[in-house]
């Protein structure tokens, strides 16, 4: 973020029924940015919370994060039982 403060502060808000649960959280973003997702909204009328949260999940995506794991390697992970000798 050339050498910017990463703000942030969240607020639990309450989500209708069916809806993910969601909080507030505020960020400070460049300016560029925050010109060129304005300038998005008003070509294609994406929100730029929408548009936040849409790279937000693809940067996820191609992360991998977190990781995901199947079953069997997660109970193998476990550690083993202590057990009376």
């Amino acid at each position: 973020m050339t050498g910017q403060t990463l703000l942030a502060r969240t607020n639990e808000t309450q989500g209708r029924l069916g809806e993910m649960a969601r909080k507030r959280f505020n960020v400070m973003l460049d300016l560029d940015l925050i010109e060129r997702l304005n300038a998005v909204k008003e070509r294609l009328g994406l929100s730029v919370t929408e548009q936040i949260e849409r790279g937000a999940r693809i940067w996820l995506q191609s992360t991998e994060w977190p990781e995901r794991r199947p079953e069997t390697a997660r109970a193998s992970m476990k550690p083993p039982i202590a057990r009376p000798h």
